[in-house]
């Protein structure tokens, strides 16, 4: 099993307002990043969705290289605070990306939606097969907006 580790935050420079732009489109910027949407069925798992989708995301800007996450390892195997389908905390997910990371979606695929519960942790991909690695996240790196307007 390989580890691949990515870093969520890099240096990130603040612009002034006006140099924003109005929108950005995905599609245009990072083309090559983005999948099929997914569905969490009927599981309170946009928690899960949310922190695998954000690291799926990022590794592939940062390396060039397309890879789904699991949602599902989420869902069944992270137990510090989360409640699989009832719902969860991403940074907590974020905190279990960094220290046990995420096999991808077609070893782990997603069951929750129809079963509608968390299921079982497992430590091998669908077809019994070793997980032949697992995406792990850096540790996350809280930044404070400087100047910004609070309401």
């Amino acid at each position: 099993m390989s580890r691949l580790s990515i870093e969520l935050l890099g240096a990130v420079e603040a612009l002034p307002a006006e140099q924003l732009g109005d929108s950005l489109d995905w599609r245009e910027l990072e083309p090559h990043c983005l999948d099929y949407v997914l569905n969490q069925g009927q599981c309170g798992s946009c928690w899960a969705f949310g922190s695998s989708t954000a690291l799926s995301d990022r590794f592939c800007i940062k390396t060039g290289k397309k890879s789904l996450l699991s949602p599902q390892d989420l869902v069944a195997c992270d137990f510090a605070g989360q409640l699989g389908c009832h719902g969860g905390y991403p940074k907590r997910a974020y905190e279990y990306l960094e220290f046990f990371g995420s096999p991808s979606l077609a070893c782990f695929p997603y069951t929750s939606g129809v079963t509608k519960v968390a299921g079982h942790c497992h430590h091998y991909c669908a077809d019994g097969t070793a997980h032949p690695h697992r995406y792990y996240a850096q540790k996350f790196k809280s930044r404070s907006c400087k100047g910004a307007n609070s309401t």
